[in-house]
Formats: structure tokens, C-alpha cells, sequence
């Protein structure tokens, strides 16, 4: 009898190890499964990109510039006539006869050519700049009805500064915008701050990620 029990509580403890690895070895098991979905189930491409940006641009320098104040700037880019009452031109306090530029328009218009909208960039670097007082306005379209960058001073020589920014539709979404430079009038001698002075500067518009960059330049001289 003793033998037989031994054997029982040897062939009991063998068993409850074996269950032990089996409870064990499923839960292995359970952590270890796996499933996996369809073959490529989980995928992305890019749109096959053709086409680009292309700025035209109409400038239009001018090469005597005398101070004036923004409204008056205004005035004569407005003006259609001849002489005094052409686009941008005016007379001097000093001199009613004598006809100079009030301002120096720079239009262009960015068109997308590419398969999908594209937000543009305008940016603006000052190439040369021997001007103190001379500033800038943004308009939209080829009038300054519509403000798109309000006037400010131009970059300093060497530096850039950000235009605008433009959202256009696929194939055929553009914009035209101008650019006007004036000397603001201070009222104080100008002569050595502006007189003689000459300014240069380019235009870039490019993508966000900078490419498909397009460039076109401006220029005034007072």
C-alpha cells in the first residue's frame, strides 16, 4: 500500500507539472499568435505632379523719382493722360512746370500650371539700395483698389522680405498683383538721403517647399 501511494504522490506530482507547462506553454502561445491582413493593404502614393508656376511680369522703371506722400502717389498711378496727368507722373512744388515720376509700378501675375493647387510665395530681395526713405505698396490686380501688403519701407540692400502668399487652382488659377515704389515725402531736405539714389531688387515666387522658383526684377531711381 505504502508503495502504491508513493507512486500515486509521484504520478500526481508529475501530472500537476505537466499541467503546469501545458497553462504555461499556452500562455506562450497566446502572447506569441499573431495575424497579419492582406498583402499591400496599407499603402500611399503621391500625386504625379506636371506642370509648374510661371510669373509674367510688366514692369515698368522709373528714373525720376521726386518725394511725394502716399496719397498723392495714388493719384498719379491713377492718371491716364499725358504729360503731368500720365500714369505715375506729377510737378514739383518747386518747379510746377517741370514733370517728374511720383512712382515706378511693377506688375506681374503668377499663374499655376500644375495638376493640383499650389499655395505661392512672394518674397522680395533687395539687390541694391542706396535709398533712405524710399517704400513700397503691395495692390491686387492692376490697380490700388484692393491692399494686398500695405506700404512700408523697402528691404535693405542684401536682404529679402516676405511678399505675400497666394493660394491658386490647378491648371489655370492666377493672380496679378503690382508693386509700386515712391520716395515718402518727409518733409525736410531730401538731397542727401534720396536724390540720386537707385534701387534693385528681385521678385521670387516659388512653392512651399521652394521649388518651381520663378523670378522677375524691379527697379526705380530717383
Amino acid at each position: 500500500m505504502e508503495n502504491n501511494n508513493g507512486r500515486g504522490i509521484f504520478y500526481g506530482v508529475i501530472g500537476v507539472a505537466t499541467l503546469v507547462v501545458a497553462i504555461i506553454g499556452a500562455t506562450f502561445a497566446f502572447f506569441a499568435a499573431s495575424a497579419s491582413g492582406n498583402e499591400n493593404a496599407v499603402a500611399a502614393n503621391s500625386v504625379s505632379l506636371s506642370g509648374t508656376i510661371t510669373l509674367t511680369e510688366k514692369p515698368d522703371a522709373r528714373q525720376q523719382l521726386i518725394p511725394t506722400t502716399e496719397e498723392f502717389m495714388k493719384q498719379s498711378f491713377a492718371q491716364s493722360g499725358e504729360d503731368a496727368q500720365a500714369k505715375c507722373k506729377g510737378v514739383s512744388q518747386a518747379d510746377e512746370n517741370a514733370v517728374y515720376d511720383l512712382c515706378s509700378p511693377y506688375e506681374f501675375t503668377i499663374k499655376n500650371t500644375a495638376n493640383v493647387a499650389q499655395t505661392v510665395y512672394v518674397t522680395l530681395t533687395a539687390n541694391v539700395n542706396t535709398f533712405t526713405n524710399l517704400k513700397y505698396c503691395v495692390y491686387e490686380g492692376a490697380t490700388t483698389d484692393t491692399v494686398a501688403k500695405a506700404c512700408g519701407t523697402v528691404p535693405t540692400q542684401g536682404s529679402t522680405e516676405d511678399v505675400l502668399n497666394v493660394s491658386l487652382e490647378a491648371t489655370t488659377g492666377e493672380k496679378t498683383y503690382t508693386i509700386v515704389t515712391y520716395i515718402d515725402e518727409t518733409n525736410a531736405d531730401q538731397t542727401t538721403t534720396d536724390s540720386g539714389k537707385s534701387f534693385a531688387a528681385t521678385v521670387t515666387a516659388s512653392t512651399s517647399g521652394g521649388e518651381n522658383k520663378v523670378t522677375g526684377v524691379i527697379a526705380s531711381a530717383g
